[in-house]
């Protein structure tokens, strides 16, 4: 006849299980050796607990965890595992009760549990108590929150040590009374300063440099008096706007872009708008290192040189200055390589604007030659056989387009076959001397059009028609039961300040579902007439 196992022979066994994962015998040896105890130890239950625990039967768990509780209501032990078993059924209100009920009636002899049972007790009092302190943006109205932030001065503003966005508007700011408070806000990630918002480009440089956890550095009014100097590493910086003010001793000369690029290796959003072009000091632009750069808006931001671009580029404004004709330039253009791009703007100025035929094509040109050997693009029979892939722009505006006699608009229109994919296409100012052949130009190669902006054009009514019902016609259909196809056409039409349009041709248009945007004077400022004596 075997040798029956004693309490502590049992309680070793149901270890070894415990320890090998094996939670089924595990429960039964520390089950046996409750039930061989003299002494009716719990420590052998409290084991048991944490196998109905492992095994998920949190039913069986609660049951026992009771059951330690009355064999020995003074012990610690039962009402946290009680307490441990309900917050695993998501009952944090019931194990809060059970924290407080065992402290009330155990003593002070095992001070290890006491405190553990305390602390436990404290965690869900905290998570279970409503917050006390709520956020005025969230609760109080809006009139209400401004005239509170209308007491309130820029260091007061930043003072929360939380605060992780700022977005400025006031013009009572200098670049003195920003540095500091900016510096101290650890948690920044984002600032935003208005137009109204005037800081030098020094107080710029100081800010990125004292606050190195901006993700997004907005500032719209910039004063530059002197080159900018770049000396500290922006790593976490991703998105980097600057709008040139009104002070510009020496144009965009005084960003030193070169230094700039270096310091921004992560860079993926980079505006400049408003930096004027020196002429004594021929500013060249290398952006081919931002390897991470998917939107560059050089909005009337003038270099000397076409600019190197990288590949990752999507999103992309340029604007033509003089001395873009040169050999450089062309042999850049030649060389840049356009994957990804989706939208390009392109802003003419000065006597580049005849040929912006040519910097485009040649811009694209890479791209346009694999699109043009693709015979799936070829179309036949009026009928456009597949859609242009993802190589094709989906956005293109150009602004203070060719003159009429140069014919420039309608190569650009025809002869630039990365294009024709485009969605949406603004051309600000465009001038022909033929209404049909420019309308049949957008008709033939403009395919997936869906919103077209021609303002300040002499388009009439003929010609609108003639878009909006041939468009629709020759649209890519898509496929559906029964082969019926449904066409879309252009949904939105902007013809501001279009002269040569009556009334009656816009009614049409938007009877056909097309918006249309119609503006015919130039709105002026409001406000109190002053009378002088």
């Amino acid at each position: 006849m075997p040798h029956p196992q004693s309490a502590a022979e049992l309680l070793e066994l149901g270890k070894a299980f415990y320890a090998q994962r094996n939670y089924e015998r595990a429960l039964k040896a520390f089950t046996d050796a409750f039930a061989a105890s003299a002494s009716s130890d719990i420590k052998f239950l409290d084991m048991a607990v944490a196998c109905h625990i492992k095994l998920d039967d949190l039913n069986s768990a609660l049951s026992l965890s009771r059951k330690i509780t009355k064999h020995a209501p003074k012990d610690c032990r039962g009402y946290l595992r009680m307490g441990q078993v309900l917050q695993l059924q998501e009952k944090p209100e019931m194990a809060l009760e059970v924290y407080k009920l065992g402290l009330r009636r155990c003593p002070s002899e095992d001070p290890e549990k006491l405190h553990l049972m305390q602390a436990k007790r404290d965690e869900l009092t905290r998570r279970l108590a409503k917050p006390k302190s709520q956020d005025p943006i969230v609760v109080l109205p809006a009139e209400i929150m401004d005239l509170v932030m209308g007491h309130l001065n820029f260091k007061q503003r930043v003072a929360c040590r939380k605060l992780e966005a700022l977005e400025f508007l006031g013009s009572e700011l200098s670049g003195s009374s920003i540095k500091d408070p900016v510096a101290s806000c650890i948690g920044l990630r984002s600032l935003k300063l208005g137009k109204s918002a005037v800081i030098t480009l020094d107080a710029v440089t100081q800010i990125l440099k004292g606050r190195l956890t901006l993700v997004t550095a907005e500032f719209e009014n910039v004063e530059a008096r002197r080159d900018a100097t770049w000396d500290t590493d922006l790593p976490n910086l991703q998105t980097l706007s600057l709008g040139a003010g009104s002070v510009q001793e020496i144009g965009v000369h005084v960003l030193s872009m070169h230094q700039l690029v270096d310091r921004i290796p992560n860079i993926r959003s980079l505006v400049l708008t408003g930096w004027k072009y020196h002429m004594g000091l021929a500013v060249d632009a290398n952006f081919s290192g931002l390897q991470h750069l998917e939107t560059l808006h050089l909005n009337n931001t003038f270099f000397a040189w076409q600019p190197r671009l990288p590949k990752s580029v999507k999103h992309l404004t340029l604007t033509a200055s003089w001395g873009w004709s040169s050999t450089l330039s062309i042999q850049r253009m030649v060389e840049i390589n356009l994957p990804a791009i989706e939208e390009l703007n392109y802003i003419n100025e000065g006597s580049e604007r005849d040929t912006s035929q040519r910097f485009i094509h040649t811009l694209l040109h890479k791209m346009d030659s694999e699109v043009t050997r693709d015979t799936p693009y070829k179309i036949v029979d009026g009928e456009a056989l597949c859609h242009l892939d993802n190589r094709s722009l989906r956005k293109f505006l150009l602004e203070r387009c060719p003159s009429g006699s140069s014919g420039e608009l309608i190569k650009i229109l025809t002869d630039v076959p990365r294009l024709h994919g485009t969605e949406d296409l603004t051309l600000v100012q465009a001038e022909f001397n033929d209404e049909v052949a420019f309308a049949q130009a957008i008709i033939d190669n403009y395919r997936n059009l869906k919103r077209l902006s021609i303002p300040s054009c002499k388009i009439t009514g003929v010609g609108i028609k003639m878009l909006i019902k041939e468009l629709r016609d020759r649209a890519p259909s898509d496929g559906g039961e029964d082969g019926k196809r449904a066409r879309q056409g252009l949904e939105y039409l902007n013809v501001d300040w279009c002269t040569s349009i009556s009334p009656d041709a816009v009614e049409w248009a938007r009877g056909q579902g097309v918006e249309v945007s119609w503006k015919t004077t130039v709105p002026k400022p409001s406000g109190k007439k002053i009378r002088y004596a």
